[in-house]
Order: structure tokens, then sequence, then C-alpha cells
């Protein structure tokens, strides 16, 4: 099945090994991830401001994202809640709410140059090994 955003992205304390120790294909392979990443996220963005959906976008990227691809610690979603202004629960289902979202826009996003479901799988699959790489 889908490897969850939330997988994908938790090893926050991961530092990405120096350029100088790596293979060019390793860089370029980070690269890329991170790029897609990032390109994914703003697409959540533009599709969470189109929907009315802003702090749901906002609490993912802040509890989520922003940790993963700057080695920052999380804030929590209490934390996040008091800040929003809504009740601990509530934030909680944002945030689901957005990585559902976001794992369905990465899929569709791989989809593009990919020619199938197998593939999808194994894109996915290098995808959780470079992100979660020591």
């Amino acid at each position: 099945g889908l490897i969850l955003i939330s997988d994908l992205l938790k090893d926050s304390d991961a530092e990405f090994e120096p350029y100088h120790l790596e293979t060019p294909e390793a860089v370029f392979a980070k690269v890329w991830a991170r790029d897609l990443l990032l390109r994914v996220l703003v697409l959540l963005e533009e599709n969470c401001r189109s929907t009315g959906k802003e702090v749901h976008y906002e609490l993912f990227r802040r509890r989520i994202i922003d940790p993963a691809l700057n080695g920052t610690k999380a804030p929590s979603v209490q934390e996040l809640a008091r800040e929003f202004g809504m009740a601990e629960k509530q934030a909680s289902n944002c945030i689901v709410t957005a990585k559902r979202a976001y794992q369905r826009l990465l899929r569709d996003e791989i989809m593009t140059y990919v020619g199938s479901e197998e593939e999808l799988e194994e894109e996915i699959r290098d995808l959780y090994k470079f992100l979660t790489a020591n």
C-alpha cells in the first residue's frame, strides 16, 4: 500500500551525507526528492486556498513538512491548536485531512511520469529510501 507521508517524512533528525561522499546519482536523487516534495506542497497550498482550507495547509506544513525538510523539532498539535485558537482534536483532524490530500497529490504527480502502478510504488519506495537515509 501507499506509504504515509508522515512515514516518509518522520525521520527529521536524519542528516544527508555531505555531497562529496556521495555519487552524483545519489545527490541528484536527493535533490529530485526534495524538489518533488516541495512541488507537491505548492499544489497542496493552491488546493487548500481554493477550498478555504488555509488553516489545514498551515498546520500540515508547520507540523510535518517544515520539520522534515529543515531538520527542526515539530511543534506539538497542542501548541499549534493553541496558536490557531482551536481544539486539539480539530487541529489534529485538519492535519490528517491535509496529509491525505498531500498523499493523493504526490501519487498523481509521480503518475505523470511513470507508466504503471508498479512503477509508482517503486518510485514511492525510492523516495522513502532517500528521505530516511542516514
